[in-house]
């Protein structure tokens, strides 16, 4: 089965009405006892069809995947936005405003504080080469 195909009904028993209801509360971080109260069932057995129950971990599993695929979604599409308005801001008439747009964008992609890399001795770099006996044993 693809990763992207919700189970079928025929690869897994279909969930209770119970089992239904209480994967969008356990997605949405409620505790087995919580769940267990909202749905009418006990703590013990949304723990059991959390821990044991196949066809129930395969539902939960498929639906926090989908949470995930439309959240990424959105932030796709806020990062889409986000650029947007760097550029718009980078493009703006107010000097001061380019000016601290492409400071800021420097400083947070790490590039402001680019130096060049350290100098080595060559012993350095034999070291690096050819560790002595000492250094491969952690001395």
């Amino acid at each position: 089965m693809s990763k992207n195909v919700k189970p079928s009904q025929e690869e897994r028993p279909p969930l209770s009405g119970e089992q239904e209801a209480a994967i969008p509360l356990l997605l949405a971080g409620k505790t087995d006892a919580e769940t267990a109260a909202a749905v009418g069932v006990s703590r013990q057995t949304v723990n059991a069809w959390a821990n044991h129950d196949t066809a129930f971990i395969a539902a939960v599993n498929y639906e926090r995947r989908e949470v995930w695929r439309a959240q990424r979604a959105r932030l796709q599409e806020a990062m889409t936005k986000a650029t947007e308005t760097v550029i718009a801001a980078l493009n703006s008439d107010n000097e001061s405003i380019r000016l601290k747009t492409a400071l800021y964008l420097l400083e947070h992609c790490g590039l402001a504080e680019l130096t060049p890399e350290k100098e080595e001795t060559a012993g350095a770099v034999e070291e690096k080469l050819n560790p002595s006996i000492y250094s491969r044993l952690g001395w």
